[in-house]
């Protein structure tokens, strides 16, 4: 997986694709979305003017429908991909503080 990606597919029940849909639109509403995968957590901040894009087809008894929603993202927010030692929210001891500058000009040691 790269850095800034994530990606799910799964096969599942109508009930299901509503209850996670309905979790994205809690996301947005609360102006933050946080998509996990493995041991690292993706966090996205949308911005005040989104782009929402719907692409339904039916081919062959088949039915597909797209949706693609996109943002500009501010300088702050493009770099919100943690590493996680697990599912609970601790950032991994290894892995330095995403809030800590880590401009040499900041740092007396250099």
């Amino acid at each position: 997986m790269r850095k800034n990606r994530f990606q799910y597919q799964f096969v599942t029940d109508p009930q299901d694709v509503a209850r996670y849909l309905e979790s994205l639109v809690a996301s947005f509403n609360a102006g933050e979305l946080r998509l996990t995968e493995k041991n690292r957590q993706i966090v996205f901040k949308p911005g005040p003017i989104m782009e929402l894009a719907i692409d339904a087809q039916r081919r062959q008894g088949r039915a597909v429908i797209s949706l693609t929603i996109s943002w500009e993202e501010s300088r702050a927010s493009k770099n919100l991909t943690l590493p996680f030692d697990d599912l609970n929210g601790e950032p991994s001891k290894e892995d330095p503080d995403p809030d800590q500058k880590t401009d040499e000009a900041d740092d007396p040691s250099v």
